[in-house]
């Protein structure tokens, strides 16, 4: 199905899904996956992991604790689609103002959501976890909290 629908955007483009399949090898995949995401580093690496835990917890509670849903799968590899983007722009914004900081703020941010989300779907399938690491996502969520101030501070 989702081939298909793809074959089908594809077309437009005249791109044969198998084709390019076979052109998107998985180093190739991770190479420009870590260049868009700043370069290989512990942080990334922790944050890829516990991604993966999320990911696989939550179907383990599809499976086991909710009725399993294909579209649920869908709209959670979409939202890690979209928070790994926001490290996308944290690495534009870091080059374009010449830091290093909003890039590393961004992925201790998802990380820490992505490590609440993973203990949350542990606890709805019944398994232990160690209180000190909840505390620790929670700490490491709110270390990457950017608070924009948007009021006007100036004294006319």
């Amino acid at each position: 199905m989702l081939k298909n629908f793809l074959n089908a955007i594809l077309s437009i483009f005249k791109f044969n899904f198998n084709k390019l399949m076979l052109s998107l090898n998985p180093a190739t995949v991770m190479l420009f996956m870590y260049a868009q995401l700043g370069g290989k580093d512990s942080l990334l690496i922790l944050m890829g992991t516990i991604m993966l835990g999320d990911f696989v917890t939550g179907i383990g509670k599809g499976i086991f604790v909710e009725q399993f849903d294909l579209n649920k799968i869908f709209i959670g590899l979409f939202r890690k689609a979209a928070l790994l983007y926001l490290i996308v722009i944290g690495v534009k914004i870091d080059i374009a103002f010449g830091t290093s900081v909003v890039r590393d703020a961004f992925v201790c941010f998802v990380t820490g959501y992505e490590g609440l989300s993973m203990l949350e779907n542990y606890d709805k399938l019944g398994l232990p976890a160690p209180k000190g690491l909840s505390e620790f996502m929670i700490q490491l969520k709110s270390s990457g909290d950017i608070i924009i101030n948007t009021e006007d501070n100036t004294n006319d």
